[in-house]
């Protein structure tokens, strides 16, 4: 924190590190478990969809607290 401050402390970085939370961590969990309870994949299209856009968003907001 001492040598960039407040620089990256922004929505969109947040909601970047969200999204590449849902995508790299969330996808996988997703897909795994519905892959093992042989789902269909618009279901876990569905649920990791959602996943990624709730994380998007805490990151975002998270991050955008000031």
């Amino acid at each position: 924190m001492a040598d960039y401050g407040e620089t990256f402390r922004t929505y969109k970085h947040g909601a970047l590190h969200g999204f590449i939370a849902g995508l790299f961590i969330a996808l996988p969990l997703i897909s795994i478990n519905g892959l093992f309870e042989q789902k269909s994949w618009k279901y876990m299209a569905i649920q990791a969809g959602y996943w990624t856009v709730i994380l998007t968003i805490m990151g975002a907001i998270i991050c955008g607290w000031k």
